[in-house]
């Protein structure tokens, strides 16, 4: 299914890089080793922010801001994330050190969230903004649909914080 989605002519070195979980590198004895997907994470998870931000913007005209960024923190967060990163299979290709495979760390919604953002930067980094773009559009807007028609299963925190002020 990842196949699907992403490498089309996509630059390897980077997809492998966002694939690397800092485990691996660890057991390899890269202690400091920038050979992970840490930093591709760090950009993604602004690539992320941004078009996701673009996608509300466009799709929801009518709402105000405050709106937008609450139904933007449920999207990107690692749950909504992870979910997406399960859909397509990145489970079965995150590149896992012995010790992270057997704590049952592809399946920790952390690590799937991580490495998506990971890949949405390689994606960008590589002048692949439109493949980023249309990504989100069909794997994280249907969320977006979701999370509007059923705000409270998603904003709980919330709603349990304006009962207790009512009190």
């Amino acid at each position: 299914m990842l196949e699907d989605v992403f490498w089309d002519d996509a630059d390897t070195d980077l997809l492998t890089l966002a694939l690397t979980h800092p485990s691996y590198t660890k057991e390899k004895g890269e202690l400091e080793s920038l050979e992970n997907y840490e930093r591709l994470e760090f950009f993604g998870d602004s690539v992320l922010k941004l078009f996701t931000s673009k996608l509300l913007y466009e799709g929801y005209p009518d709402y105000a801001e405050g709106k937008l960024s609450k139904i933007r923190s449920i999207l990107v967060s690692d749950y909504t994330l992870s979910k997406i990163a399960l859909e397509i299979g990145l489970d079965k290709i995150i590149i896992l050190g012995h010790a992270e495979e057997k704590q049952g760390g592809r399946m920790r919604e952390s690590n799937l969230a991580c490495s998506l953002e990971a890949i949405l930067g390689a994606y960008y980094l590589s002048g692949k903004e439109a493949t980023v773009e249309r990504f989100l559009e069909k794997f994280l807007m249907p969320f977006a649909t979701d999370i509007e028609e059923h705000f409270e299963k998603y904003n709980a925190k919330d709603v349990l914080q304006q009962y207790t002020q009512d009190l």
